[in-house]
């Protein structure tokens, strides 16, 4: 089953699922999509292709749903999603990673990253 088809059957609401290998894919409005879906307080999660080199060296699995906590649009950084996999040994190792030295302490404080 793909992550649309057990949230739809966990939680009996309709889902919908987006590819970004899609001809007519559109990051603007994955990302309203993303936005007003957070605002409605939507169940969300986002999925890893199968390239397991390149994402477990940033700490992600392959072929694996994780949830999205939250979203953010910060103009001098960009838009950013804050996941989380059911498990915790394995951490993000990429770019605004836990000890990234990209954060300051006013942008952990605006996002509430601790």
């Amino acid at each position: 089953l793909q992550a649309p088809e057990v949230l739809s059957c966990l939680t009996g609401c309709p889902c919908s699922e987006v590819s970004f290998q899609a001809v007519q894919f559109d990051a603007d409005k994955l990302w309203q999509a993303l936005f007003d879906g957070r605002l409605a307080k939507f169940i969300m999660t986002c999925s890893t292709s199968s390239d397991a080199g390149y994402l477990q060296s940033m700490g992600l699995m392959s072929d694996h749903v994780y949830a999205v906590l939250d979203i953010f649009e910060i103009e001098s950084i960009g838009r950013m999603l804050k996941i989380k996999a059911p498990y915790q040994w394995a951490v993000w190792q990429g770019q605004w990673s836990a000890n990234s030295s990209k954060w300051t302490d006013e942008m952990r404080d605006e996002l509430g990253y601790t």
